[in-house]
């Protein structure tokens, strides 16, 4: 879908590039957390989580950045969207 918003010139290849990024990103950080889960002893859980949540929260920073294309275009507190009004 980003890719044919580019195309149609409704982003920027810039703007398509980071985004598909951070989707790759998502993706690889959801099997690595697929695989932690799997892992029967808890304290070896723990130790991964731990051990990934960095990178996590990195991750949540970074997509959280930016405009909601499906926010209103005022200022509005995070959590009211227009599907909540």
């Amino acid at each position: 879908m980003t890719q044919l918003k580019v195309k149609n010139g409704y982003l920027t290849a810039k703007m398509g590039d980071v985004i598909i990024k951070r989707l790759d990103l998502s993706f690889r950080l959801t099997n690595v957390l697929c695989t932690i889960a799997s892992i029967k002893d808890a304290q070896k859980r723990g130790k991964a989580l731990i051990e990934i949540g960095k990178s996590i929260r990195l991750h949540n920073r970074q997509i959280l950045q930016g405009k909601f294309c499906d926010q209103i275009p005022i200022s509005m507190p995070f959590f009211n969207f227009w599907y909540k009004i």
